[in-house]
């Protein structure tokens, strides 16, 4: 199947994140298992605030269908609203899910397999232009070199649907585990998602998934945490992820019906 890595507004949430490095003048926190917590300091706050049980999660790690759930957006890209409501649903398709996602921008969807394996799809952008398996590579191949021109080499488009749903490589993890691999426009690997541990959020239990990248040239500051999900164990869904690299997105779900 080819790339899918585009710059695509998912139920109008997450879009292109121009990557810069970090300053060296910068003391970064970092977490317990070593990682630099590279972010804005709302994200990092919140991030510190988690009490994160290390412990296996059995799973098994696989989507499943979940009613409309309605989420909260809160974005600093621009052309985006900086907060705005979108609803999500996930219902099954014979063996695989179809995932509809309605936001301001319009209603996008796509299909994938029980591990998040993305099959097919058909995405509403931040500017209103559709992006599907058959353009999704060339646009974001001009986008990144778009960015590159303004911001340097470092920037890059990542697939954002990916990183809210992204292809569990595991199906039970361990504190530690890389569970999912999220590639730039290249084709290069951009960041790992690094499994945790449990917490709660809001009374709901939860499985906490650092996304770590090691970014070109900070080799003294090593893996950087550039954002993380807490994800329902019951249905892999997010309940809150956050992405804070260049521009910052967070999304939390407010309730199912």
């Amino acid at each position: 199947m080819r790339s899918t890595l585009e710059k695509m507004r998912v139920w109008a949430c997450v879009g292109a994140f121009a990557l810069s490095g970090c300053s060296g003048g910068l003391q970064l926190p970092r977490l317990p298992t070593g990682e630099t917590l590279s972010m804005t300091a709302p994200s990092v706050r919140e991030r510190s605030s988690f009490a994160v049980e290390p412990r296996p999660f059995v799973g098994p790690a696989t989507y499943t269908a979940v009613g409309q759930c309605s989420y909260h957006q809160e974005s600093s890209i621009p052309g985006t609203p900086p907060q705005e409501t979108a609803t999500i649903t996930v219902r099954n398709v014979r063996d695989r899910l179809l995932v509809t996602m309605i936001g301001s921008s319009g209603t996008s969807t796509a299909l994938i397999g029980i591990d998040g394996t993305l099959h097919s799809f058909n995405l509403i952008d931040a500017n209103g232009v559709r992006r599907t398996q058959d353009n999704a590579d060339a646009l974001a191949r001009r986008d990144a070199a778009a960015y590159q021109a303004r911001s340097g080499p470092s920037a890059h488009i990542i697939n954002s649907f990916a990183s809210v749903y992204p292809h569990y490589i595991k199906r039970s993890w361990a504190p530690g585990d890389v569970v999912a691999r999220l590639n730039s426009e290249d084709g290069v690997l951009w960041a790992t998602h690094v499994y945790r541990g449990m917490t709660i959020h809001k009374g709901q239990a939860a499985a906490l998934i650092d996304i770590v990248r090691l970014q070109p040239g900070s080799a003294r500051l090593g893996p950087l945490v550039v954002g993380w999900a807490l994800v329902d164990p019951a249905t892999m869904a997010p309940l809150l992820f956050t992405l804070d690299s260049g521009f910052r997105v967070r999304i939390e779900r407010i309730a199912c019906g």
